[in-house]
């Protein structure tokens, strides 16, 4: 039985782009007592969030037949940004009064004007690191290095 070299580079390619995430959530954490429980904690939502975040720009990539590394970043990055968007503002609709980052998010239950901009800056945030996530996904399971010698 012969595994596909395309197939071998995609499963390293998913072992590996999350990482990113791993480190960016845990970099708050680097003080606190319960260290290695937040690294367990956030490598398995890492790995949720980028397959699930994965799967649906996979799903928009086959539809728009792209395959460069740019489209793979502006896909992840749009659907990160508006799966953000919309889990917050579903997570905050049952609350009454929230604040966040030292900012009222919530006041008697209608999301305030700072709240939503705080959520949008945390969601392009977010949008951002998913797209380096994907680029890194990209290059590892994507990228075909060209044979060919330039001005040689």
């Amino acid at each position: 039985m012969k595994i596909d070299n395309s197939v071998i580079r995609k499963v390293i390619g998913v072992l590996i782009a999350p990482w990113l995430y791993i480190v960016v959530w845990t970099v708050p954490a680097l003080e606190h007592s319960e260290l290695q429980k937040w690294v367990v904690i956030n490598t398995f939502f890492a790995y949720v969030v980028f397959l699930a975040f994965a799967g649906i720009s996979h799903l928009v990539l086959k539809k728009l037949n792209a395959t460069n590394m740019w489209s793979y970043c502006a896909v992840m990055f749009v659907v990160a940004v508006t799966l953000d968007i919309a889990l917050s503002l579903w997570l905050l609709s049952g609350y009454t009064s929230s604040y966040y980052s030292q900012t009222l998010v919530v006041e008697y239950g209608s999301i305030t004007a700072a709240g939503y901009m705080l959520l949008l800056k945390d969601a392009l945030i977010n949008g951002i690191i998913s797209s380096g996530v994907m680029a890194i996904f990209w290059f590892v399971s994507i990228f075909k290095q060209s044979s060919k010698v330039i001005n040689a």
